[in-house]
Order: structure tokens, then C-alpha cells, then sequence
């Protein structure tokens, strides 16, 4: 999926009272030497100006 912020990611969890705002789990990648991966959970209710902007099937 994609977010509002142009970042991708994947659903990791949902709050039970409100399902239309899951936990997103997004991932970095940093190029270099060496490859490195920066890992958040974003929660949109903590969020509230953060959406799914679109989704992948």
C-alpha cells in the first residue's frame, strides 16, 4: 500500500474500534556500502493526518 506521505508499506495490525485505521508497518532502504533497512510502525490514530492513499491486491 501507499500512504499519503508517498511511503509504502504493509498492515500489521487493527484497532478493534476502528478497523479503517490499521497499524502500518513501513520500510526504508538506504543504499550505500552496504544496504540498510529502517523499520516504523505508523499508527494512524496517533497520526490523524496520516491515510491509505491507495492499496495493492
Amino acid at each position: 500500500m501507499k500512504l499519503t506521505t508517498g511511503e509504502g508499506g504493509v498492515v500489521v495490525s487493527q484497532h478493534k474500534g476502528l478497523p479503517q485505521r490499521p497499524v502500518v508497518q513501513v520500510f526504508k532502504a538506504f543504499f550505500g556500502q552496504n544496504v540498510d533497512y529502517d523499520i516504523t510502525d505508523l499508527d494512524p490514530v496517533k497520526h490523524t493526518t496520516l491515510f491509505i492513499q491507495n492499496t495493492v491486491e
